[in-house]
């Protein structure tokens, strides 16, 4: 029940730091450097910055999976936060590293139509990027048929089915 002192948390992030060095730029240091200053009162305004500099060194050195690692930190400091822009630009970053994850692309969809932007026109790019993908045209179909677009989501969900389904549901009508 007693407060931490600033003291302690400068000695973390002095050590988070100098592992950092040692291991001549670390993912896993530079992420609890930003985690330490989320619980470090009056240092909140130091995490997005941290957290963006982690991004950047695992773009620059990192594998794929460090990369999701540092976007995923980022992500879930925007929701903690409640800092729907840098959720969004979060999850352009993330898509961006791997374009398949089409559950990605649906929360990116939503989140740029809670800003005011397109989220259809996130769909459009996704379709763009992955023309062969089903998963993504049955998402989009789902999003379009929650959105009260019965007919264009009929539209976009034959084209993720088989050809022999369709021709089976034509023939039914």
């Amino acid at each position: 029940g007693q407060p931490v002192p600033d003291t302690l948390f400068q000695s973390a992030v002095d050590a988070f730091q100098k592992a950092d060095q040692l291991y001549g730029g670390n993912l896993e240091s530079k992420l609890l450097v930003a985690r330490t200053y989320l619980r470090w009162p009056g240092h909140e305004a130091e995490v997005e910055p941290t957290l963006r500099k982690a991004l950047d060194f695992a773009r620059e050195k990192g594998s794929v999976e460090d990369q999701k690692k540092a976007v995923q930190s980022l992500l879930d400091y925007a929701a903690l936060s409640n800092k729907q822009e840098l959720r969004a630009w979060g999850l352009e970053q993330f898509v961006a590293v791997d374009p398949a994850a089409v559950g990605a692309w649906a929360e990116l969809a939503i989140a740029s139509d809670a800003l005011g932007k397109s989220g259809d026109a996130v769909y459009q790019r996704l379709l763009g990027i992955r023309p062969k993908d089903a998963v993504a045209y049955a998402t989009y179909a789902v999003n379009l048929a929650t959105k009260g677009k019965n007919d264009e989501a009929l539209a976009a969900a034959v084209l993720c089915l088989p050809v022999a389904v369709v021709l089976a549901w034509v023939s039914d009508r």
